[in-house]
């Protein structure tokens, strides 16, 4: 009766699972293990194919060869020199694979090691851990303590920052808010720019080019600090120091949560100093406000608490929920890929782990930012108080490719296509104006008079560009395929330099003067003069000298992302699929429309690397136990029932909360650990046997003679 009571109780409140009938059950697995199989040996070669391509035209880039001509088309250039071309190719195809299977070995077995580490039978002849081992173990015990080592460590660069950098895109966000349409030239929208036919009529200012809900938190803080707080470098500092502080709550949480299933010392290790020392751009990001440093430290964190759902079987807290819920809102709010990443998350958290209360908590924490915040900008649209964002800006690698074509043969387009494209784009200046790095040139952003008729182009207009753009595919794809090439290669290539690896503003203090309106400035003049002069000092000179470059380079990191997450998906390492989707679409976002090929576009990777190892290293067993505590703990939190020898029943309290203890009527050996060899294959097919093999019957008796007294001589 007792463990009915216990039971009813645990299903009132969701914990109870839901099972599915054993042919169902056993075809979905099949099906998952058959889909993991597949992915493991066809994302590598796709993701060392696409690196080998893109290193080689960095390669060409800083070595062109002869004929190579102003821009590097790569598939003409195959054409022309193909032997060289296909021994470059080859010669990093082999590298990359070196690299992923090296890597891949030595973190297979450092992994496995650790697992065997993990069993209780080994604590009598296990060593004391090294003081290195115990330090960090201490560090990811709480997650303040990382949090308050990163700002220890960072200090220096944070205080000479104080009270933090403006940018361009943050003074225009805060005109949106506080200034009317008629005081602003430019306005804002003509600065992104936005074409009209998107603009309502009235006086509305405020855009979700960079985020409705951030843009009015900047310019609300900004505003209350200029009426009551004496001026806009007050509402600066608290912006800066905002951002700082839940930066270093993301990455501190993120390092605990992850770190908690990680087993090897030493990758727990690596990962901390990656984090620390390698974290140089995050510091100076930190202090930039703006949406992407914001979207990066935000991804982080709930990255690692989907991981750290989908791994866990202990009971969900409420608080757990808030936070899950705060953290997708933020992401939600801060990107473009922000909405994809949630619903991608949802869909992989709710077929990792089951249960109602699983199910209703992925569902509250992911679904609902995801359907709030879409819908909160549609009804500002709608009732003419935002202005949408520009489809064109999505459109970036159509862009470049049209560009390119148009650079190489004005004459290349039908009279027909001409005529629509020139609807759109002033096809003359869009192949004159063409840069392969930047999409500003065509698009006419800031000050420039781009080539994009945003002032007299309609929706109509807009919607034919498509058409243009596939005639132009049909007619010569391979310029259009040279044209998506140059515009992304960049981002991708290990060893090239990458464009703002910085904030621009830790060069160059021109932005933080700009007037919002009056003849109030958005930082005042003079605050920490000093401090900024040697952050400029420093900038300079991480940017400059070609062995420094290393520790800011964004292509690097994105590199180091993409090959650690393909080492996950082909070892195929526990819950790997929760946390590289979104990284493949993050990818996706950073390729389908490059801005202008800097280390803001690929900020997300640059503070994803420690944490990338860190999701890859989660022990086989202690996912499998669901509980990242020892054997001992665990088979404390789900005690074995006395009641007859040979019962075996667990009590119902833990059946729903600790799915990794065995099940009822298992039957492990007596007075030792589970053992394959001892089980019999009818009672395993039965699935008597639970998924940990460390579960005590009881505890560990001594030997007879282990406490006898000696012998008096």
């Amino acid at each position: 009766m007792e463990r009915a009571r216990t039971a009813e109780r645990s299903a009132r409140r969701g914990g109870a699972r839901i099972s599915l009938p054993a042919g169902s059950a056993e075809s979905a697995e099949r099906l998952v293990r058959g889909a993991e199989k597949v992915g493991a040996v066809v994302i590598p070669v796709l993701v060392v194919a696409a690196l080998t391509v893109f290193a080689t035209m960095g390669w060409l880039d800083r070595h062109p060869l002869e004929g190579q001509g102003e821009n590097l088309l790569f598939l003409q250039l195959l054409r022309k020199h193909t032997l060289i071309l296909l021994g470059l190719l080859i010669y990093t195809a082999v590298m990359f694979a070196v690299v992923l299977v090296l890597a891949g070995g030595v973190l297979r077995y450092t992994l496995a090691r650790a697992d065997e580490r993990l069993d209780p039978a080994r604590d009598l002849l296990r060593r004391r851990d090294p003081r290195l081992t115990r330090a960090v173990s201490w560090l990811l015990a709480r997650w303040w303590r990382v949090s308050l080592l990163l700002l220890v460590v960072w200090s220096p660069i944070l205080l000479l920052q104080f009270p933090g950098y403006s940018s361009w895109d943050l003074v225009m966000q805060a005109r949106e808010v506080l200034d009317q349409r008629g005081s602003v030239k430019p306005p804002p929208f003509d600065v992104y720019p936005i074409a009209h036919y998107l603009v309502p009529t009235g006086d509305a200012l405020l855009s979700a080019h960079h985020g409705a809900g951030l843009t009015l938190l900047y310019g609300t803080v900004l505003g209350f600090a200029a009426d009551h707080l004496g001026g806009f470098g007050v509402g600066l500092a608290i912006l800066s120091l905002a951002q700082l502080a839940v930066t270093l709550i993301a990455l501190g949480r993120a390092t605990a949560l992850l770190g908690r299933w990680v087993a090897s010392p030493g990758v727990r290790t690596v990962a901390l100093v990656v984090l620390v020392l390698g974290g140089l751009p995050i510091a100076f990001w930190s202090m930039s406000v703006a949406p992407g440093p914001l979207f990066a430290a935000a991804l982080c964190w709930l990255l690692a608490l989907s991981v750290d759902h989908v791994r866990s079987r202990e009971e969900i807290a409420p608080r757990r929920m808030l936070e899950w819920t705060l953290v997708a809102l933020v992401v939600a709010c801060s990107a473009r890929v922000g909405i994809p990443v949630l619903l991608v998350l949802l869909v992989m958290t709710v077929l990792a782990r089951h249960g109602w209360q699983a199910w209703r908590t992925a569902l509250v924490s992911l679904a609902l930012p995801a359907l709030v915040v879409p819908a909160a900008l549609a009804i500002g649209v709608t009732q003419h108080r935002i202005i949408p964002e520009d489809p064109m800006r999505e459109r970036g690698l159509q862009i470049q490719s049209l560009a390119l074509a148009l650079h190489q043969n004005p004459d290349s387009l039908s009279a027909q296509d001409a005529k629509t494209l020139d609807r759109v784009f002033d096809v003359e200046k869009l192949g004159t104006s063409y840069d392969p790095a930047s999409i500003d040139a065509a698009l006419g952003a800031g000050d420039g008079d781009g080539a994009y008729r945003r002032q007299s182009v309609t929706a109509a207009e807009v919607a034919e560009f498509p058409g243009v753009w596939k005639d132009t595919v049909a007619d010569q794809p391979t310029i259009v395929a040279d044209g998506m090439l140059l515009s992304t290669f960049r981002l991708f290539d290990p060893l090239g330099y990458g464009r703002g690896n910085l904030p621009t503003t830790t060069q160059d203090d021109g932005a933080a003067d700009v007037l919002i309106g009056g003849d109030g400035h958005l930082s005042d003049d003079g605050v920490n003069s000093g401090g900024r002069d040697a952050v400029h000092a420093i900038a300079g000179a991480l940017n400059g000298h070609d062995g420094l470059r290393v520790l800011t380079e964004a292509p690097l990191r994105v590199v180091v992302v993409l090959l650690l997450t393909t080492i996950a998906v082909a070892l195929r390492r526990p819950n790997a699929w929760v946390w590289a989707l979104p990284v493949a679409l993050c990818t996706w976002a950073l390729v389908k429309s490059p801005d202008d090929s800097s280390g803001l576009d690929s900020l997300a990777f640059v503070y994803l690397v420690p944490f990338a190892l860190l999701a890859l290293a989660g022990s086989r067993e202690l996912v499998a136990r669901g509980t990242p505590h020892g054997a001992a703990e665990g088979s404390r939190r789900a005690p074995w029932s006395a009641a007859g020898a040979g019962g075996g029943s667990r009590s119902a309290e833990f059946e729903d909360d600790a799915p990794w203890a065995a099940p009822e009527g298992a039957i492990p050996w007596e007075g030792g650990l589970q053992g394959r060899h001892q089980r019999s294959p009818a009672a395993e097919k039965a699935g008597k046997y639970g998924s940990m093999r460390h579960v005590q019957r009881r505890p560990l008796a001594p030997n007879p003679g282990l406490h006898k007294k000696p012998r008096s001589k």
